[in-house]
């Protein structure tokens, strides 16, 4: 599952391929900074925020609170949100407000390109400048991300991983569906969100959030099994 999302990035590659060459450029010294900038905040900071919170994934308790939390974030940016000074330069100071807020959804239950994108228009942008900021600095996220599960995965003792599952296996078919699929995808996402509000979003994880932390508190749970005389011995 990993590897898919390579054909992903690719396809963030392909649709913001004009972005990237303008980072290349004098006037895009500031942009490239800051995308910089955020990466190395995710990076700090989410990498030990996934750790602290690895066992909290398939918690529909915490993650239903976390949706809610996130469907309330986006409401609000929309209503507290300062005139955007479109045209103006990202600034390393936005930059890092970005790359912080992005690290907060290593939190299970936080999208990052809502959280990302409510923190670029905190911060001053249009709301179509922040959702490509926000794609921008997935890149080197996902290719990071990526980059560690593979290597995870080699280094677990799978000599034939590249021959019999990635090269001669289903992943070929996967990952052109994937790439397609990633291409529309975002390409809707850009139009939406510069034409529309945050706010479908915002309702839609509240929403999500909502029915999660129903199910997990009207779910009965099975008790704790008792400790053996063994572990009770053994302090377990």
């Amino acid at each position: 599952i990993t590897l898919l999302h390579l054909p992903t990035l690719l396809a963030v590659l392909w649709v913001l391929r004009r972005e990237i060459r303008s980072l290349f450029t004098k006037q895009g010294r500031g942009l490239l900074l800051a995308v910089f900038l955020a990466s190395v905040v995710t990076a700090g900071i989410g990498y030990p925020l996934d750790k602290v919170f690895d066992s909290r994934h398939g918690d529909l308790g915490f993650m239903g609170c976390a949706l809610m939390t996130t469907g309330l974030i986006l409401l609000l940016v929309e209503v507290v949100k300062p005139p955007p000074t479109a045209g103006g330069p990202w600034t390393w100071d936005r930059g890092l407000a970005v790359g912080f807020a992005q690290a907060l959804a290593a939190i299970p239950g936080r999208s990052r390109l809502g959280m990302s994108t409510s923190a670029g228009m905190l911060c001053g942008r249009a709301r179509a400048e922040a959702v490509v900021f926000s794609f921008l600095c997935s890149i080197p996220v996902t290719l990071g991300k990526t980059a560690k599960e593979c290597w995870k995965t080699v280094s677990a003792g799978e000599p034939d991983f590249w021959t019999n599952r990635v090269l001669y296996g289903a992943y070929p078919l996967a990952a052109l569906i994937a790439f397609a699929a990633g291409v529309l995808t975002f390409r809707w996402l850009l139009g939406r969100l510069a034409r529309r509000t945050l706010r479908p979003f915002g309702i839609y994880c509240l929403v999500l959030g909502l029915l999660a932390l129903t199910w997990y508190i009207s779910t009965p749970r099975m008790p704790p099994k008792p400790l053996s005389p063994d572990e009770q011995k053994a302090g377990i």
